[in-house]
């Protein structure tokens, strides 16, 4: 992933950030499971059927260095926040608008078997 600016994603989600936030912050991954978190990533708090990943925040924004996607009634006051209506719809935008960053072809991989192979061995390309 190019490495975007905390501010410059902000403004592609048509987020507003927490008081305390690092906008010169660089974001290089973009990540909805917290376990996968590492430095210079934004965690996008999804709400799922079964889970609510907004009770991660915290956790996640504890381990420094991090940015969190959550929706605007996440109670927290924590650093590092970019608040949207609903976090489904903010990362279909982000993905749109990080895509029109690039002028290259989109290649879509379909069919029953082996997309993961080829995805991976593209990848590589």
């Amino acid at each position: 992933m190019r490495k975007l600016n905390a501010q410059q994603l902000v403004n592609m989600c048509n987020g507003t950030a927490s008081e305390v936030f690092a906008a010169d912050g660089a974001i290089s991954s973009v990540v909805i499971d917290s376990r996968k978190v590492s430095d210079d990533s934004l965690f996008i708090a999804i709400v799922g059927e079964n889970h609510d990943a907004h009770d991660y925040v915290a956790q996640v924004i504890a381990r420094g260095n991090t940015y969190a996607l959550v929706n605007d009634d996440f109670k927290a006051d924590l650093p590092n926040l970019i608040r949207v209506k609903d976090t489904t719809q903010a990362l279909g935008l982000l993905a749109s608008n990080y895509r029109q960053l690039f002028t290259i072809p989109v290649v879509a991989i379909t069919g029953s078997n082996g997309k993961t192979t080829v995805k991976e061995m593209l990848r590589c390309v």
